[in-house]
């Protein structure tokens, strides 16, 4: 186990699965606190055993939903409460129907863009503010996706100059 991500704290949204839930196992395995995110809690129970094995450090599991902004806010509070700073923020929350255009449902469309985009977007906005308010040069800001991303980057880029933080955007 590399320790490169003790002492660091690392937020991961849609924690309970796929990548999240790789990711965060895998910051645990290099000693970082992992705060998970998901709208299923028990499953973010069983991860946050699994990484405290792992890390040998905290772990918490946080429910949210963030296709609803008052359980983003929720998140954001109950997140500040159990740790004290926040190194790294990584939005792994989303899903996908894929079917043809003219045959999918709008309402399937509406709840993806309201997870995938609107989501992503307040996580940052949130996150990234105390993460820049912290004033530390090794933060990170990882931004899952494309949608939203460009502006959410520029936006803190502006803010801060190109020096802090660093902006990762997972796709292309």
């Amino acid at each position: 186990m590399s320790d490169s991500l003790r002492n660091k704290v690392v937020v991961i949204t849609g924690a309970s699965s796929g990548i999240g839930r790789s990711i965060a196992l895998e910051s645990a395995s290099r000693g970082a606190t992992v705060v998970l995110l998901a709208r299923r809690l028990d499953k973010l129970e069983e991860i946050a055993a699994e990484a405290r094995e792992l890390s040998a450090s905290a772990a918490f599991a946080v429910k949210a939903d963030l296709s609803l902004a008052s359980d983003i806010e929720a998140a954001f509070a109950e997140v500040k409460e159990k740790v004290k700073r926040i190194d790294y923020l990584v939005n792994a929350a989303g899903f996908g129907k894929f079917e043809e255009f003219m045959e999918a449902d709008m309402q399937d469309a509406t709840e993806m863009f309201q997870v995938d985009v609107l989501g992503l977007m307040y996580m940052t906005r949130l996150f990234g503010r105390l993460m820049l308010d912290q004033g530390s040069a090794d933060h990170q800001l990882w931004l899952h996706g494309r949608q939203g991303a460009d502006d959410q980057v520029s936006g803190l880029q502006r803010r801060q100059g190109s020096r802090n933080p660093v902006l990762q955007r997972s796709a292309p």
